[in-house]
């Protein structure tokens, strides 16, 4: 199966929360979320989220590709805006890059 090169251009824009939509959810544990949402608050968002453009660019809605946690963090403490990294790929393409961040992160 063949991948299209993606570019991560580095540019980071502030994008509304209710335009993400989330292609691939995964389970969260709870403390680890409240962590998140607590350093949130404190600090503010370090990491911005990736969203891919291309596969809903006609609705304008963004995918979210990385950063669930992140994003719903923002959304639980009642922001309107998240920082996020725009690019624009396949629909295909963006559910790699989603499963890969998220087998990243799982723990054997």
């Amino acid at each position: 199966m063949a991948i299209e090169k993606i570019r991560f251009t580095g540019n980071v824009t502030e994008i509304p929360i209710q335009d993400i939509e989330v292609i691939n959810p995964r389970q969260r544990d709870k403390e680890r979320f409240e962590e998140i949402v607590e350093s949130i608050g404190r600090v503010g968002l370090l990491k911005p989220i990736l969203v891919n453009s291309g596969y809903l660019e006609e609705k304008g809605k963004y995918e979210l590709l990385c950063g669930e946690g992140r994003l719903l963090g923002c959304w639980k403490l009642g922001h309107e805006q998240i920082l996020a990294e725009v690019i624009s790929c396949s629909r295909k393409t963006g559910y790699v890059v989603s499963l890969v961040e998220n087998m990243a992160r799982k723990r054997y």
